[in-house]
């Protein structure tokens, strides 16, 4: 069971702007929080990835954390997909230049 404070604190911890940009606002006197999220960074004129308001009650905090998260979590493994590709791609590219390096050679 998470409280707003809680999953304000994580979203500040977890907040990286070029990567997993988060937006959350909490009005005390309503007991009310909303928080955006953006896949990539924040972009001007796009659209956030996750939207979510809830008041403050345990049911909405939970299924807003465990949503939240989720999509860390599937971030977090698609950048490291896309790093390893990377790396891939630069291995095969460094090979290719090593083979026609001792074609010119040899």
């Amino acid at each position: 069971m998470k409280t707003a404070a809680e999953i304000l604190a994580w979203c500040v911890e977890n907040n990286e702007p070029n990567d997993f940009a988060i937006m959350a606002n909490y009005s005390g006197h309503v007991n009310w929080l909303s928080v955006e999220v953006y896949l990539g960074g924040f972009k001007s004129g796009h659209r956030s990835n996750l939207g979510m308001t809830c008041t403050d009650d345990l049911e909405g905090l939970n299924l807003l954390f465990i949503k939240l998260e989720t999509l860390k979590h599937y971030n977090d493994q698609s950048s490291q997909w896309a790093n390893e590709l990377a790396e891939n791609n630069r291995q095969r590219k460094i090979a290719d230049l090593k083979l026609k390096l001792s074609e010119l050679e040899g």
